[in-house]
């Protein structure tokens, strides 16, 4: 059988499924192993993961610029604009997302760990996130 070829034009920004982008995992215990801490990630939210093997769901961002991530490590490893990268979930990143619609332009940030303060896990440390969305007025 010959390899069928089109002569429709696709149009700019669409990738072949050969051409997928990179896989990047953001995981807040390699930050601080690294003792780093900074911009996660930039880039469109798009979602929820399944849940994982500890039954967690994590977030999926399409990165628009490029970036650092860590390795088990803390060896500085590098992604680029248009990669999905994977940011685990923890209760303080959850309670930043809740109310990001998918679409959203968004930046996460590690902010390091902070000790709790009350509830079942007090005076355990606990990984911190900031999460910025870019408002309705700006976005383009």
């Amino acid at each position: 059988m010959s390899k069928k070829t089109t002569t429709t034009a696709i149009p700019e920004g669409f990738k072949t499924v050969d051409e997928k982008s990179s896989l990047t995992f953001q995981n807040a215990s390699n930050w601080k192993k690294a003792k780093s801490d900074g911009v996660m990630v930039q880039g469109i939210y798009l979602g929820l993961t399944e849940e994982d093997n500890y039954g967690k769901m994590n977030y999926k961002i399409e990165a628009t610029v490029d970036g650092i991530s860590f390795d088990k490590e803390g060896n500085e490893v590098e992604f680029s604009a248009g990669d999905l990268v994977i940011v685990n979930d923890s209760g303080n990143l959850k309670r930043r997302m809740d109310g990001i619609a998918e679409g959203s332009e968004i930046i996460v940030t590690y902010d390091g760990t902070e000790k709790m303060r009350k509830g079942p896990y007090k005076g355990t440390a606990a990984h911190q996130f900031s999460v910025y969305a870019r408002s309705e007025s700006e976005a383009g």
